[in-house]
């Protein structure tokens, strides 16, 4: 079965955060790895999401490079898509 991505371009950091949060549970109750689309220069990329970390006052996602398997951070207001 397809996964749903939900667009979240709309919506307020606090939002972002909490169902970046409902999909990482959920995906770990299923067993499997939730994914995040961002926006790298002009096109939106989709890896797999590992969770929240804040820097100098910011909250930002950390996420797996597709292909490379290096974790890097990514800002919340970057994040584009959901899938759980």
């Amino acid at each position: 079965m397809k996964r749903y991505a939900e667009f979240i371009e709309e919506q307020n950091e606090i939002a972002v955060r909490k169902k970046l949060k409902l999909a990482k549970a959920k995906s770990e109750r299923k067993g499997r790895n939730s994914k995040v689309g961002y926006q790298q220069g002009n096109k939106v990329v989709s890896s797999e999401y590992k969770g929240l970390t804040k820097k100098n006052g910011l909250t930002y996602a950390k996420i797996q490079q597709p292909g490379k398997g290096s974790t890097s951070t990514v800002p919340v207001s970057d994040i584009r898509t959901v899938n759980d």
